[in-house]
């Protein structure tokens, strides 16, 4: 998970985002998506990580609109989607894969060991809340304390790392 769908999920947020998403929608639909990551029992018929985590995203946000009572028609439909899961490597989007992961370890790192651990157990190894509780001799209450910490400091370092992306190349534009 950390390898494969980790380093697109700011790309995915900042779609969502542009798609007219608020940032706590796009949050909770990523979120949403990892739970239904988390609850696959194999892996292995994935052959496109990417892809098939922005196609978990775009039916989460279908499934959000089919609830809602009254939706704009322009929000149903998938013009964006396209941009988003081209799975066509190139160098640009190798390079900021690599930066972006570089960015999330330096996160990681700079968390209390437990906090640390409590992440990679619950978002690498899928571990339950209540297996990291009792492999680790802590509350539940601590796991999912710790776990939205890691989650919370992740997320305001990519949006630090999106507005200083965005802030440079707007200086570029201009110069």
């Amino acid at each position: 998970m950390a390898t494969h769908i980790l380093p697109h999920e700011a790309g995915v947020r900042r779609w969502l985002i542009a798609g007219g998403a608020s940032p706590d929608e796009a949050d909770d639909l990523i979120h949403d998506a990892y739970c239904r990551l988390g609850e696959l029992s194999s892996v292995d018929h994935i052959d496109a990580p990417r892809a098939y985590f922005v196609r978990i995203v775009q039916n989460l946000r279908r499934e959000s609109f089919r609830r809602q009572k009254v939706v704009r028609f322009d929000m149903l439909t998938e013009t964006h989607a396209s941009s988003i899961i081209d799975e066509r490597a190139d160098p640009e989007r190798a390079a900021d894969a690599r930066r972006q992961l570089s960015m999330v370890a330096a996160v990681l790192a700079g968390l209390p060991a437990r906090c640390r651990e409590i992440f990679r157990l619950r978002r690498v190894e899928g571990l339950s809340q209540r297996e990291i509780a009792q492999r680790m001799g802590v509350s539940e209450g601590v796991v999912e304390n710790d776990a939205a910490k890691a989650v919370r400091h992740l997320m305001s370092a990519m949006r630090a790392d999106g507005e200083t992306l965005a802030g440079g190349t707007a200086t570029r534009r201009r110069a």
